[in-house]
């Protein structure tokens, strides 16, 4: 099996509004690869599932009731950079495009080749009591993760109950135009939120959000120094 983090969060979040920020540096792309799920326990249940992958086409997709929601038209196959991918969801916005937008390296992707937005004030599978998280899987089967990582991740924040954009996370280096990390943002995590700097060897699923929550790493993780501020 591969490695991967999860927790199952004890108290309902903000399941409307939420932000996910991650530092990603893909070095496998022989098949569909999840950044994070989360889902219903027990049984599947397609109105909690959702989740965050490349796909084999190398398109960045959302899934919600395990239908991709928002796939877009760009591929990204880059594996000599790493890449900022931001999700921020907002379902209470009147306006459909406005509720969940995704950032790469700062942009924001406007350009889908599907986009089938949530219904206003839906609640996502994220932040629900008792529906596990997982970073780096996908469970949309219950109990046998799959669409393992398998690649670099740094600096992942969860931010339960805060819609932010990608400059809260990171900011244009003014020397070389460059999209570069702010490896000490300034957002709040809510609830369920988290912040997993992934810079401690002996301790890469620590939380330094302030919340302390515990995580459980199944599997083995590999540190490496090359990360978003030393790229190798």
């Amino acid at each position: 099996m591969s490695a991967y983090i999860h927790r199952t969060p004890t108290s309902t979040g903000n399941r409307k509004t939420w932000t996910f920020s991650a530092w990603v540096k893909r070095t496998d792309m022989t098949d569909n690869r999840c950044l994070f799920s989360q889902c219903a326990t027990s049984t599947f249940n397609s109105n909690t599932h959702f989740r965050l992958r490349f796909q084999t086409t190398h398109k960045i997709a959302v899934a919600m009731f395990s239908t991709d929601v928002l796939e877009t038209s760009r591929r990204f196959r880059d594996v000599f950079g790493w890449y900022h991918i931001v999700l921020a969801c907002d379902t209470t916005q009147a306006t459909a495009s406005n509720r969940m937008k995704l950032y790469v390296n700062g942009e924001q992707i406007t350009e889908f080749s599907t986009a089938s937005y949530p219904s206003q004030n839906h609640d996502t599978g994220i932040n629900l009591s008792g529906s596990p998280f997982l970073l780096g899987a996908d469970d949309s089967s219950v109990g046998s993760p799959s669409a393992f990582w398998l690649s670099n991740m740094s600096h992942v924040h969860l931010c339960d109950g805060y819609s932010y954009a990608a400059s809260d996370f990171g900011e244009t280096n003014s020397t070389d135009g460059m999209w570069k990390i702010k490896t000490s943002p300034s957002v709040s995590y809510g609830t369920n939120g988290f912040f997993l700097k992934g810079e401690d060897s002996s301790n890469l699923d620590l939380d330094s959000s302030g919340n302390g929550h515990t995580f459980t790493t199944t599997g083995t993780l590999t540190a490496t120094k090359d990360n978003p501020s030393n790229n190798f």
